[in-house]
């Protein structure tokens, strides 16, 4: 089920990638044969790359594509490697934990206090905030299940490295 929203997200910053790259063309053309302009695409795209990063963040950590110095571990014996690795899950995982308790206050403190974003286009500011805590909670659920099992964190790294 995890894996599954994961994927989901992920496939969603995919479809927003997608509106993105259409704006930004319509908006260059407009503006190239100024047929129109379209005020609110820079504030949109700043939106939408915003949300992007976190919708495939968990997707990214899940299947081992974000950067890792592992030149240490690679010297290590299987056991003291995999020790190393539940250790790094467990930081990791403490890590996103704190994240999704502050990022979750900072959302309700927008939430209640009811401010609106003045720009191009005028939204309530916590709107900004929904994808944050819901990711680093998911990315605490994929280091926590490294921890208690390290076997999939050495898969997703093999799985990426078959790929290149």
């Amino acid at each position: 089920m995890l894996d599954r929203v994961i994927d989901f997200l992920a496939v969603v910053a995919g479809v927003i990638l997608c509106g993105l790259i259409a704006l930004i063309c319509a908006d260059v053309t407009a503006r190239n044969f100024k047929l129109f302009a379209i005020p609110w695409s820079l504030e949109s795209a700043q939106i939408a790359l915003y949300c992007m990063t976190f919708l495939a963040a968990p997707w990214v950590l899940k299947n081992g594509g974000h950067i890792a110095v592992d030149l240490l571990v690679q010297n290590l014996s299987g056991p003291k490697a995999q020790r190393v690795g539940r250790l790094t899950s467990m930081i990791g995982a403490l890590v996103c934990g704190v994240l999704t308790y502050y990022a979750a206050r900072v959302f309700l403190v927008f939430a209640i206090d009811g401010q609106t974003v003045q720009g191009a286009m005028i939204y309530p500011r916590w709107l900004v905030y929904i994808p944050a805590p819901p990711t680093f909670f998911l990315m605490f659920l994929i280091f926590a299940r490294w921890t208690i099992d390290p076997a999939r964190m050495t898969e997703a790294r093999l799985d990426k490295s078959e790929g290149l």
